[in-house]
């Protein structure tokens, strides 16, 4: 019973991302996924069409208790898309990892993904044949925070804006991300209410 209600509120995570999503790759082709994590980062349960980000997720987790450590915060949301740091399979996946708190501790993770429309680079939509070197592939990021204990890092979100094109649609869907793992975030925190955590 307890796994059938996580996995549903892990769908409904990735629906949410979808319905919120503008990029015709996410809203449309549903390149999503978002999945619950325990508190140290291993994998739980997933919801979304891609599920190879499911188990590379909890890499991120493990790469933002190694630079942030004991700072992590209630209200905190990190973004990570560096695959050599934490991030996904290539620098267009673009992960949001919320720690979730109970009671000041911290219970889980919630890890949501979905492939940018564009993330910089050489050439538009970030695959380039001919890139010779990494830093002509895309903009990568290891784990920051976009929002430290409830307040919106508004100098990070300008960086990437500068960074990429199409910066309101992947704006945009940055922000579906994130909707999707407050959504998790709260249903969550409601099912270790009622079961206890």
């Amino acid at each position: 019973v307890l796994r059938c209600k996580l996995e549903a509120i892990a769908d409904d995570g990735a629906r949410t991302i979808i319905r919120t999503a503008i990029s015709p790759v996410v809203a449309e082709s549903g390149d999503c996924s978002c999945t619950i994590y325990s508190s140290e980062g291993d994998l739980v349960v997933g919801g979304g069409a891609v599920r190879i980000h499911f188990p590379v997720g909890g890499d991120g987790i493990r790469k933002i208790f190694e630079l942030h450590g004991g700072t992590i915060a209630e209200g905190d949301i990190f973004l990570v898309n560096d695959p050599y740091n934490g991030g996904g399979l290539h620098a267009q996946d673009v992960f949001i990892h919320i720690p979730i708190f109970t009671d000041g501790r911290l219970v889980a993770w919630v890890g949501t993904s979905a492939h940018m429309i564009d993330m910089g680079g050489m050439v538009a939509g970030s695959f380039s044949t001919s890139a010779t070197e990494v830093y002509q592939e895309a903009f990568r990021v290891p784990p920051v925070r976009l929002y430290r204990a409830g307040e919106e890092q508004i100098d990070v979100w300008a960086i990437f804006r500068n960074n990429v094109r199409m910066a309101n649609i992947v704006e945009m869907d940055m922000r579906s991300l994130i909707s999707g793992g407050n959504v998790v975030r709260e249903q969550l925190g409601k099912l270790i209410v009622e079961y206890g955590g």
